[in-house]
């Protein structure tokens, strides 16, 4: 079970609305000390098909993620149309749980269904408009739909992320740390 039950975003809490995800803060999963992400150096990753509980989000990712509200995901239809919808998730650790109101009939839900399982999103910010910082962690990944309070929400794994600027320094200065890319 993800969240304290009853508090807003437990999703397997069985105590609240399914609507009540979409306010869902993704540091509330990190009260259990089980749940929280552990960065795990590069020449100490496991291959992706021994892999179970290791994520290799880095401390500053993991903050930063903690600290956001809403993420823009993105699928795409069957006919090749992508469809990119800002909404509330969940994090624990390992996985991204994306739900939302009446998320049955929702395109996201329909898009994974039919067998378009890839998908991207995108956290971002801006830490100060002048002088222009913005912030982001883009992430894409696989999605599956698994049932909770009796909706199906997206579990998304992430298999690649590129995270900008998480230290929130001005944008002329960022430029030269670059992107730092990752694979999951």
């Amino acid at each position: 079970m993800l969240g304290s039950p009853g508090s807003p975003g437990s999703l397997g809490s069985g105590r609240m609305k399914v609507a009540s995800i979409t306010r869902f803060h993704a540091g509330d999963c990190h009260s259990h000390p089980a749940r929280r992400s552990r960065p795990v150096p590069r020449n100490q990753r496991v291959p992706v098909s021994d892999r179970q509980w290791i994520m290799s989000f880095t401390a500053e990712e993991v903050a930063f993620i903690q600290s956001q509200r809403l993420v823009r995901v993105a699928t795409t239809s069957s006919d090749g149309q992508p469809d990119v919808v800002p909404t509330g998730f969940e994090f624990d650790g390992t996985h991204f749980y994306i739900g939302g109101f009446d998320t049955t009939n929702t395109r996201r839900t329909r898009n994974v269904r039919s067998g378009n399982n890839k998908v991207a999103f995108v956290l971002d910010d801006l830490a100060s408009t002048d002088p222009w910082t913005p912030r982001f962690l883009r992430v894409y990944g696989t999605a599956e739909l698994v049932e909770r309070d009796g909706q199906p929400i997206l579990k998304i794994t992430p298999v690649t992320s590129w995270s900008f600027n998480l230290a929130g320094i001005a944008l002329d200065d960022a430029r030269s740390s670059g992107l730092r890319r990752t694979v999951h």
